[in-house]
This record gives C-alpha cells, sequence and structure tokens, in this order.
C-alpha cells in the first residue's frame, strides 16, 4: 500500500508501508551489519551518575502512569525521559540527557508562533476528515549531556524553552494507526490493488467510484482511514517537540545524514519533510515501561524521515494509546534512531516517568506503577 497526503503547508509527503520487523537496520556498506534495534531500548538504563545528578537537581521518577480511557489532558501532565547517544559497537563512551516536558495552563505570547493550526483532508475514497488544533502551551527542558565518567556529585544547569502545541494533534493514536497498518498488510490481498490518496482537495468520483469498493472489500472503515490520515499531524506535532526541546536536536544531529537536513530543521520548512513508514506491528517488551502485570496497548511503528526524498534518519517509534498523561508524548513511549545508509552512531530514547497534573477538587488521583 501507499499513501500520498499533502496537508496544507505542513507537509507533502508520499507514504509508503511495507512489512517489516522493528528488528534490525542495515547499512548500505558493501559488508553490511544487522543491528538488534529492541536490544538498543531494551538496554538503555539510567546510569547511576545521571540518576544521582538528577535527582539531587529536583527531578522525582515516579513511574508511568495510565490514564482512563476518557482523561483529559490538564496543565501539569508531565512525561520525563532518558535519551542517550550511543554506538552500535559500544566503542563510543554513552553520554546521556534528562528530557522533561510538561502541559501548561496555557501559552505564551512567543510560543503561539509554533502552533501548526488545523486543516482537513480528503480521500480517494469519499471521505473527509478536518483536524483542530487548540492551542496549549508545552514547557521543554533538558539536562545533559552527563558523560560516563562524570561525577555523582556534579551540578549542571538545565535549559528551557515554552512553545505552543496541538494536543488534538498529538491525541491522533499513531498505536491505532500502526495497528490499521499491520492488519492490513497481514491479511491476504483482496480483488485489484488499493492505492490510498490523501490530499487537501476533494478526489475526482471516477477516483472515488475506483478505490472506495477496494477499500470496502478490506474492510477499511472510515475510523480506519482517519487514523492513517492523523498519523500524519501527530508525527509533525512530535517532530516540533523534537526541533525545540533544548539539546534534543542536537542530539539528532549526531546521526542525521547530511547536509540538506540541518537547514531544513532549523528554518522549519516542514514542506520538504517527508514520512516513509517501512513498518508496524505489536510489539515486545511492554514491561520495561509497566512493571505490573496489566496489559497496555503496545506496538511498533517504522520510518525513514526523508527530506527532499533523500532519507535522513531511520527511526522506530515504541508506542501506546496516547491517554493523558503519555498524550504529552503522543503516545510515544521509546525511540531508537540513527543514520539510514550508514549506521553508526545511534540515539535511543525510553520514557522514564509520567505522571498526572493537577487533580480538581474531589476527584480520585490515580497511583503509578512503583
Amino acid at each position: 500500500m501507499s499513501f500520498r497526503s499533502s496537508c496544507l503547508s505542513l507537509v507533502a509527503s508520499t507514504i509508503a508501508f511495507f512489512p517489516l520487523l522493528a528488528g534490525p537496520v542495515m547499512g548500505a556498506d558493501a559488508k553490511t551489519q544487522t543491528y538488534d534495534i529492541f536490544e538498543q531500548l531494551q538496554s538503555l538504563k539510567i546510569a547511576p551518575n545521571t540518576e544521582a545528578i538528577a535527582r539531587r537537581q529536583g527531578y522525582v521518577f515516579q513511574g508511568i502512569q495510565t490514564g482512563a480511557a476518557d482523561a483529559k489532558p490538564k496543565a501539569g501532565d508531565t512525561v520525563m525521559a532518558l535519551v542517550e547517544l550511543r554506538s552500535f559497537d559500544g566503542k563510543l563512551s554513552p553520554s546521556q540527557w534528562i528530557i522533561h516536558l510538561q502541559l501548561a495552563a496555557e501559552s505564551s505570547a512567543e510560543s503561539v508562533q509554533s502552533n501548526p493550526g488545523g486543516f482537513t483532508e480528503f480521500t480517494n475514497t469519499g471521505e473527509k476528515f478536518t483536524f483542530s488544533s487548540g492551542s496549549t502551551g508545552m514547557k521543554l527542558e533538558s539536562l545533559g549531556p552527563i558523560n560516563a565518567d562524570a561525577k555523582p556529585d556534579q551540578t549542571l544547569v538545565a535549559k528551557f524553552h515554552e512553545i505552543a502545541v496541538a494536543t488534538d494533534f498529538l491525541s491522533l493514536d499513531l498505536y491505532r494507526a500502526g495497528q490499521v497498518v499491520w492488519r492490513l498488510n497481514a491479511r491476504p490481498a483482496v480483488g485489484p490493488r488499493l492505492q490510498l490518496n490523501f490530499g487537501t482537495n476533494p478526489f475526482s468520483s471516477e477516483e472515488v467510484s475506483l478505490q472506495r469498493p477496494r477499500a470496502i472489500a478490506r474492510k477499511l472503515t472510515a475510523a480506519d482511514l482517519r487514523s492513517l490520515c492523523g498519523s500524519l499531524p501527530a508525527l509533525l506535532q512530535f517532530l516540533a517537540i523534537v526541533q525545540q526541546t533544548p539539546d534534543l536536536q542536537s542530539i539528532l544531529f549526531q546521526v542525521l545524514d547530511k547536509p540538506s537536513i540541518i537547514d531544513v530543521f532549523r528554518s522549519g520548512a516542514q514542506s520538504n519533510i517527508n514520512f516513509n513508514f517501512q513498518g508496524s506491528g505489536p510489539s515486545e517488551g511492554q514491561e520495561i515501561f509497566w512493571t505490573d502485570a496489566k496489559r497496555e496497548d503496545f506496538g511498533f511503528l517504522t520510518f525513514n524521515l526523508e527530506v527532499f526524498g533523500k532519507p535522513v534518519l531511520y527511526v522506530v517509534i515504541y508506542v501506546t494509546t496516547p491517554r493523558p498523561p503519555l498524550l504529552t508524548s503522543a503516545g510515544i513511549v521509546g525511540l531508537v534512531a540513527c543514520s539510514p545508509s550508514k549506521p553508526d552512531k545511534v540515539v535511543v530514547v525510553r520514557v522514564l516517568s509520567a505522571t498526572e497534573g493537577a487533580v480538581p477538587p474531589g476527584a480520585t488521583k490515580r497511583v503509578p506503577d512503583a
């Protein structure tokens, strides 16, 4: 299946889905090496000196809360994640950062400029979806780098920034989009090939008449199509958070294929940024994030981030349903990123803590896992 989308000024993307396990990633050299992507996430642990430095400076890790199905985002919802820059072969001494994301009560005048705005998309199967975008402030903070030989009593100065985010976009459910793609890929082909296209203008009646029966034959519902359309604004909003979190963009520059991506990231020219999806499905390893016996939604999406049609970053994200407080990170709880052409250094991100904001009087606060 392939999907084409032109989301107003946000993105003009060609998205192709192919069955691919979120395990190995291969370089383009003659002597190609295979690396276990999930092992990179599984092996990521907060170093004792990182934890000591972070706790001394007021960071509290409280496990990952699971919000109720009807939970709404509120001021104070917080996600803290561990970021590590390492190499696949272990030759690079790893460096770690603590990233802190927190929804604010309202947006500052400066941060409103980064609000992505709402838009409408049409499908060539006859659907129309409108994605709204109310503005909410988000406080971004980073602490690091903390090198392997850093003293536990070292004092670092945290970096701060604030932006406006669209929580509607963050709630568009990348987990569900991945499950829909996995289900469609797993089902044997029925009838003529389905070619799904998304765009900001209605498609011709002839195109709709051709593709709609093919979608119905594959039991593709309007809700399924909306989740696939929604993966674009959700990822773009997450990318905007990455771009503006202090240190996080510069960390990713360590593994990006260059040179064009740097100027595009810094200029914010998102119309030149595409997401070429490689695969999706359920994943093992949810016990990394939830230590009790309760089963949570947990899956993966893999994609190449492309600039001017060139792959510049291979990414695997591990996702769950984006209920608050994890809506703050679009339901993304883990991420592994490296160069798609010559993997060497790798960036690994793992959510360590997700906690609810202030609870209205009379409400019951859910206790996070230990």
